[in-house]
C-alpha cells in the first residue's frame, strides 16, 4: 500500500534517469526524478549489513533498467555502512 511505512525510515530513495538519450549513464546535471520512496529498517535500535544489502540490489536493478539510485537524508550509520561498502556514488 502506497504511503505505508512498516519500519523506522533512515533515509529516502530516489529512483532517475538521466533526461537526453535514456541509457543510464549519469553524471549530468539534467536527469528526471523516477520514483522516490523511504529506506526503511525493521528495528529502532539497529542499523545492520541487511539495510545495505537492499541498497545494493536496488543499484542493480535501477541499472538494469538505465536508471540510477541516489540516496538522500541518510541517517549517519546507514551512510558509513554505504561508504564502506563501496557505493557512496548513489549518496545524494
Amino acid at each position: 500500500m502506497a504511503g505505508v511505512t512498516t519500519g523506522v525510515v533512515r533515509g529516502v530513495v530516489v529512483l532517475v534517469r538521466d533526461a537526453g538519450d535514456g541509457d543510464g549513464g549519469g553524471g549530468g546535471d539534467d536527469e528526471v526524478e523516477v520514483a522516490r520512496w523511504p529506506l526503511e529498517c525493521p528495528d529502532t535500535d539497529t542499523v545492520d549489513i541487511s539495510v545495505v544489502g537492499e541498497v545494493a540490489r536496488l543499484h542493480v536493478h535501477a541499472k538494469r533498467l538505465g536508471c540510477r539510485i541516489r540516496l538522500e537524508h541518510l541517517c549517519p550509520r546507514v551512510r558509513e555502512l554505504v561508504e564502506l561498502i563501496g557505493l557512496a556514488e548513489v549518496l545524494g
